[in-house]
This record gives C-alpha cells, structure tokens and sequence, in this order.
C-alpha cells in the first residue's frame, strides 16, 4: 500500500514537499516508510517537467476554467495594477488568485486522473511481488535448513 501512496504522491504538484507528506501520511496510516518514499522520487528534478507536463495535459482536458493557452491574457490583466488605488490591488490579487487556478486547477485535475490509476495498478502489482519474494525467501531458508539437518544426520552417522 505504501508503494501505491507513493506513487500516486509522485504525480501531485506537492514538488518539495512530496516526501515529507510521504512520510506523514506512512506514519498515519502505519505503511512502509521507505515503500512509500521510494516512488515518490518518480517526480524528480531531472523528471519533473514531462512528469508535470503530462499531467497538466491530461488536467487541461477536464478542466472547465482557464488554461496554460490562456496565460498571456491573464498576465496582461496586471498591466494597469496601481499600487495606490486599493480596488486596483483587490482586482490584482483576484487576478493573482485566478492565474494560480491556470496553473494549479489542471495539474491536480490531472494528479488524480493519472495517478490514482497508476497507483492502483501499482498495488496488486507491488503486493504479488512482495508475496512472491516471501514465498521464495521461505522456501530458500526451508532448502538451508533441511541441507543443514542432512550433514548435521551425516556427521552423527560417520562418527
């Protein structure tokens, strides 16, 4: 599970603060700190911009506001700001409000419609896995153990 949260963190825009909301939420709900940390390096410096660049993309598609496409417009809603006139700078900071919508609306959109999938494929995916390792730690340890209990019987017959 904690693989899974990761994951899906990795794809938020939460950059800078993905692993310490990983590590948050691994104590609250008491998952594999490491299992959870390790995915969210997913969104990294080197892979954040077609990481966010694609889950923007697939944000825009479902949100119904104002897009990346639209971003000039909105920066040229602050040409005529003046810092004396306090209605000026309540239409700035709805302005200001507005482009952090631009940005921010379609990339979380875009978050869940991306990472929630990706982090339920990533759970059945991770726990046969994990099982799967299980098994076969188990078995190897069962081979040590009977080869050990051979020529533990081989040492008590020869002597």
């Amino acid at each position: 599970m904690g693989t899974a949260v990761g994951v899906f963190l990795a794809f938020t825009p939460t950059f800078g603060f993905q692993m310490v909301l990983a590590l948050a939420v691994a104590f609250l709900f008491k998952l594999s700190k490491p299992a959870t940390i390790i995915p969210v390096w997913i969104s990294n410096p080197l892979t954040i911009v077609p990481v966010y660049g694609a889950t923007y993309a697939v944000g825009a598609l479902f949100w119904p506001g104002e897009t990346i496409a639209d971003l000039p417009a909105a920066l040229g809603r602050f040409s005529n700001v003046s810092p004396f006139d306090l209605a000026s700078l309540r239409q700035a900071l709805r302005d200001f409000w507005d482009l952090g919508a631009i940005l921010m609306g379609p990339l979380w959109i875009g978050a869940f419609v991306v990472g929630v999938p990706l982090a339920a494929i990533t759970y059945p995916v991770t726990r046969r896995g994990v099982i799967a390792y299980r098994h076969h730690r188990a078995h190897v340890r069962h081979e040590r153990r009977l080869r050990r209990e051979a020529r533990r019987r081989a040492a008590e017959t020869s002597a």
